[in-house]
């Protein structure tokens, strides 16, 4: 074919390429999006609702220890609920619920650079808490860690649904 008939039939295998693969791209960003949501969404109900059903004697030790291969679940360091302690860490707890809130904040919207860079300032303000922490700046805070643990979550959903959502930007690349 000739390449000069790419510019008239719009058949232009490099361009044709680029759309599918940008297609395939938001198919799976869409997907880790509602695995992401939905996984948080059940961690969060099971985090909160198994320390109040403590008095039903459900044995919750499983969720527990599925919990321990992602959070250290320092006692230190975890709300109370009743006379249990939930199974997250407060900035851990904070991810999942930011990651909830995010989706039913942010549904659909379009790629955008200034969105982007909200994304990563969500995500930076999150880990920048947690490094000043770490360094001695403060000492350790439950609630300043379920709002740091927040921004992060918020701003990873939303990098997630940004780049979801990339094949029906207006922007050209």
């Amino acid at each position: 074919m000739n390449p000069d008939s790419w510019t008239k039939s719009g058949n232009n295998p490099r361009l044709v390429h680029f759309k599918m693969i940008k297609k395939i791209t938001s198919l799976i960003f869409t997907l880790i999006k509602y695995y992401l949501v939905i996984t948080a969404t059940l961690i969060c109900i099971l985090t909160v609702g198994l320390p109040l059903l403590e008095n039903l004697n459900i044995d919750s030790q499983w969720f527990y220890e599925l919990m321990s291969r992602s959070c250290h679940q320092g006692l230190d360091r975890t709300f109370v609920i009743g006379t249990s302690p939930i199974a997250l860490c407060s900035r851990c707890l904070g991810i999942y619920l930011g990651t909830v809130i995010g989706f039913f904040l942010i549904r659909t919207i379009s790629f955008q650079w200034t969105q982007l860079c909200l994304a990563l300032g969500l995500i930076l303000i999150g880990l920048i808490e947690k490094y000043l922490e770490l360094a001695g700046f403060f000492a350790y805070n439950r609630l300043l860690a379920l709002i740091g643990g927040i921004l992060l979550g918020l701003g990873l959903i939303y990098l997630v649904s940004l780049i979801s959502n990339i094949d029906r930007s207006k922007e050209k690349f």
